[in-house]
């Protein structure tokens, strides 16, 4: 009890936290997100006033209004960038900005537009060497324009050159997406890729002046040359002789190489513009244009159509203040003189590439990005002592540079990690990897041997199948001028990488050395055995056998480990009007571990004040990893504006694992439109050809209650082998009404399925419309004989009495088949009882089941009788039906006792006398007869009882005769008289 009441107290006490933080906002929110909500309250508000307004009032509330969403919209974008997550929950609904806009005056707008666009993706990196940042920017580029796509959610992993739809709103050009669609690529590398990352990579180097600024000194052609190709192609001499060329060889076994012969390097030249300012002047870094200006002045010296990669050199303009910037893949670019081309583009700036290291280091980076591959990030868990790894599905903190290990994470000479070359580059084909999911002792090959391609240099250990959460663990030496320049400490053991749901196209470096807290140590040394707590996975570094790494990797006994659960409110914002409901469904998933028991979720929502809020249910019982749903019912108070709304989850039997989602209710005081909900009922239907079949069609009105009456226009379009006809054309509907009519579908000579629809569109609104559909199957219709079922197969009754027998009747015509009619009869052989039917027909759908009851009279014959019962179709009368059962008809016997055979004057005799045959006859009247040893003669008259009997006590007086007496009985039932055929006989002594 007291455990009990601890746990409702804790749980209380999160809710109020939870709600105190909701409720607080804006004051302890995201600053932008604050500002956006205070911008919709305030909007919100000036409409209402708007509509309320007298007309000498009207402007001066619009000017206003335009003045508040000016504002939004200018924050509104910046929150997209931030966090479009966010931006979405903030948004206006389509109608009420539909509304606003109506009371607006023309070419005045500021909103939001949601909307749909669909084109290909650029995808870019832009790196800042100083502060350790990136950036990354999505540009769709559709038919009319480009966009820059902000998506809800992790951010996704896409590459140049995809097909991709999203769904969202924009603001001041930028879109917020709540979903996005990526067509389908069959290119063999990782989504969008379209020049390969295999074989020669042929690079045409740009280097560019602008007007005011200049290439760095010692950055010209002949520098470029030994970055990209070594000392034997440039005057510019290196030791070490690094190059990107022999880095991708080395990283690569030859996979992959930049061939001097198939490169070019030229300029540089002076381009017309600085490409550090937008139209307005405002500071700006318009690398776009800068690439493009920069391919144009080399159009007359190059053949793009040779290269598939495009690196640019150009000085610091002042605004492009990143070190180093690449496509994610490549894209299509032009020039007038070579047309479309398929490429990678990268930036470099001069002042960051002034020698041969810096140069190799910061291309490689930026160029791996144009092969595909993101950055080499670590991955960092709390706990003391701090944890390579958390629980399955828990991201950790990601440092987007933190493999030190790595060029595509400090952009040092490290290669690319294990995971970016076999899952992005095809760099480790199969035979060169390992994947491990069983206990064993397994050697690898260090990571710069050469020439290894039979030699396995990583292993892919399964850590959660059921996830896809893999380690990668490679063993990188002492050997080379790349990675013999990176951090010593990880040529003591193995590195590991972590690949799961989070990583996506970059690797995520672990720390297995937890007495520090930086990833200068990660590897797993010599000597070492980390075991996994959340999994039953454990590694041990055995040796390192010159070139060779052993290591032992066990799976035991997996342990329970529990988790947060997730909570998610759909969807992220309602618009309803005061005083009405929203609902929400809520998913919460289970992420305990999969070893783990079932757990019982205890659920409670916090809301503003004026708001109610039910969970419907408020529990849930869910398996590791399942996921559940409730639905949540938010009535609105009478206040107009923004409100948040938030659902706990609590395990219930370990409180202290929680998760909370969070959603946004917008009450507005105008009509709320959405799309109405069409039915068509049945919702299948067989028919045969050329017959039809008539639907019942519902159009309900979903519009908010402040709408009123609509219009829906209706129209059924009749399909290749149907055709439909509506019965109405429109249906006037009131606001949460519903209102019926109904669609004939006529079916065609061919067989098949075919699907018969009908749209309503409101008249009032005609983006806002609705569906219904219904499966319509044309077959030929095939007879079958009915089924005839019987309850009772046998019954036993007395004559004159009554038998009743319930039977049923099933229609075994296929679906296609019209409704039948089957007559009903009952034959009894041989004649002596009466049949009673009912019903005598019965009509019934094909499939359907039907029943009556026959009641059978029978005769004063005794004797055993079979009944049959027929169902035949009275349209097919080939089609039929029988079942039958026996009756046994049981003469009525009438017996007489006495409870002794002798007795004494004084005593008391008792008489019985028993009516049946099958059954008792209770109700009977029985007349006994004494005939005493005198010959007078004394009767008694009663009825039977329920066991078919009737008693007689006679007390025999002193004058009674002596002798013997005898007693009869005849019973009178339905108007039959039955008497005994043996009397009962007694003495009378003195």
């Amino acid at each position: 009890m007291l455990t009990s009441l601890i746990r409702h107290v804790l749980c209380l006490i999160s809710l109020a936290v939870l709600l105190m933080v909701t409720a607080s906002a804006p004051a302890q929110q995201n600053n932008k997100e604050a500002t956006v909500r205070n911008h919709n309250q305030s909007a919100l508000v000036l409409f209402d006033q708007l509509r309320a307004a007298s007309p000498d009032q009207v402007t001066s509330f619009q000017s206003q209004l335009v003045d508040v969403l000016r504002e939004r919209q200018a924050s509104l974008a910046e929150l997209i960038e931030d966090n479009p997550g966010a931006a979405l929950r903030l948004v206006f609904s389509p109608d009420l900005l539909a509304n606003i806009r109506s009371a607006m005056p023309p070419n005045r707008d500021y909103l939001e537009k949601p909307g749909r666009w669909s084109g290909t993706l650029e995808a870019l990196v832009a790196d800042d060497l100083k502060t350790k940042t990136a950036k990354h920017v999505f540009r769709l580029k559709s038919s009319d324009r480009s966009r820059t796509i902000h998506l809800a959610g992790p951010e996704p992993e896409w590459t140049s050159g995809v097909r991709v739809t999203v769904s969202g709103v924009e603001a001041d050009g930028a879109v917020a997406a709540q979903t996005a669609e990526v067509a389908p690529q069959n290119t063999g590398g990782p989504v969008g890729m379209a020049c390969g990352n295999t074989g020669a990579q042929n690079t045409a180097t740009i280097l560019v002046n602008l007007p005011n600024y200049t290439l760095d000194a010692g950055v010209d052609a002949e520098h470029l040359k030994g970055v990209m190709w070594g000392n034997s192609y440039s005057s510019k001499q290196s030791t070490p002789n690094w190059s990107v060329d022999d880095f991708w060889q080395q990283n690569s076994d030859g996979l992959a190489s930049m061939p001097y012969t198939g490169g070019k390097v030229v300029g540089p030249y002076l381009l017309a513009g600085n490409f550090n300012t937008d139209g307005t002047g405002a500071a700006y870094c318009d690398y776009q244009g800068l690439v493009q200006a920069a391919m144009n002045a080399a159009d007359t010296d190059v053949n793009f159509q040779n290269f598939n990669r495009v690196v640019v050199v150009f000085p610091y303009n002042g605004s492009c203040s990143w070190s180093g910037l690449s496509s994610l893949g490549c894209w299509t670019n032009s020039t007038g003189g070579d047309g479309n081309f398929t490429s990678s583009v990268s930036w470099l700036r001069s002042d960051q590439i002034k020698t041969r290291q810096t140069g190799v280091q910061l291309a490689t980076h930026e160029l791996g990005h144009g092969l595909g591959i993101n950055h080499s990030s670590s991955r960092n868990f709390s706990g003391n002592p701090r944890p390579p790894l958390g629980g399955l599905g828990v991201l950790g903190t990601v440092d987007e540079y933190g493999d030190s290990f790595s060029t595509m994470g400090s952009w040092n000479f490290g290669f690319y990690a294990t995971p970016h070359a076999q899952k992005v580059l095809g760099w480790l084909p199969d035979g060169t990897y390992q994947v491990v999911s069983a206990t064993g002792q397994y050697q690898v090959e260090a990571y710069e041997t050469r020439n290894a391609g039979s030699q396995v240099k990583a292993l892919k250990i399964v850590r959660d199948a059921g996830t896809g959460a893999h380690l990668w663990l490679e063993y990188r030496s002492n050997s080379g001028i790349y990675d013999g320049n990176i951090g010593s400490q990880a040529w003591s053991g193995a590195l590991l990488h972590y690949e799961d749901s989070f990583t996506g196209t970059r690797s995520h470096l672990l720390d297995f050395t937890s007495s520090t807290t930086t990833f200068t140590d990660p590897a797993l040394a010599v000597g070492e055995t980390w075991t996994d707590p959340y999994t039953n996975l454990s590694v041990t570094v055995n040796s390192i056998s010159g070139t060779k790494l052993n290591v032992t990797v066990a799976y035991g006994a997996a342990p329970c480990t529990l988790a947060n659960p997730t909570v998610t409110l759909s969807p992220s914002t309602i618009t309803v009007n005061p005083s009405s409901n929203a609902v929400f469904s809520v998913t919460v998933k289970n992420n305990d571990s999969s070893v783990c028991s079932a757990a019982t979720f205890g659920l409670m929502s916090a809301q503003g004040s004026g708001f109610t809020g039910t969970l419907s249910p408020t529990s849930l019982t869910l398996a590791p990893g399942a996921t559940g749903t409730v639905t949540l019912t938010e009535k609105s108070g009478t206040t107009t504006g923004n409100f948040p709304v938030t659902v706990q989850a609590t395990n219930n039997a370990n409180i202290v694992y929680s998760g909370s989602g969070s959603a946004t209710v917008s009450v507005v005081s105008t009509c709320i439109r959405a799309n109405p909900m069409v039915t068509l009922t049945p919702g299948s239907a067989s028919i045969a050809p050329a017959a039809l079949k008539t639907l019942t069609l519902a159009v309900k009105n979903m519009n908010s209650s402040l709408c009123g009456s609509s219009t829906f226009t209706l129209l059924a379009p009749s399909p290749a082998g149907l055709t439909t006809k509506l019965s109405k054309t429109s249906l006037s509907v009131g606001a949460g009404a519903t209102v019926s009519t109904t669609l004939t579908v006529t079916a065609g000579s061919t067989a098949g399925t075919y699907t018969a629809t009908v749209k309503a569109t409101d008249g009032a609104a005609t983006t806002n419309f609705g569906t219904g559909a219904a499966t319509i199957t044309v077959a030929p219709c095939t007879l079958a004989n009915p089924t005839v079922t019987l309850t009772q197969s046998s019954q036993s009754i007395n004559t004159s009495g009554s038998a009743v027998y319930d039977f049923s009747v099933k229609n075994n015509n296929s679906a296609s088949c019209a409704n039948a009619t089957y007559a009903l009869t009952a034959v009894a052989s041989p004649t002596g009882l009466t049949a009673t039917l009912s019903p005598t027909s019965l009509a019934l759908a094909s499939g359907a089941v039907g029943s009556a009851k026959l009641t059978e009279k029978a005769g004063t014959t005794a004797g055993n009788y079979t009944i049959t019962l027929t169902a035949k179709n009275s349209a097919a009368t080939t089609s039929l039906g029988t079942a039958s059962a026996t009756l046994s008809v049981m003469k009525i016997n009438v017996v007489v006792t006495s409870d002794q055979t002798s007795y004494v004057r004084g005593n008391i005799v008792k008489l019985t006398t028993t009516v049946g045959g099958a059954t008792p006859v209770s109700g009977a009247s029985v007349t006994m007869t004494m005939l005493k040893a005198n010959a007078t003669k004394l009767t008694y008259t009663a009825t039977t009882n329920s066991a078919g009997q009737v008693t007689w006590n006679y007390t025999l007086p002193a004058t009674d005769p002596t002798g013997t007496y005898s007693v009869s009985a005849a019973s009178t039932f339905n108007r039959v008289t039955t008497s005994s055929t043996t009397p009962a006989t007694f003495t009378v002594a003195p």
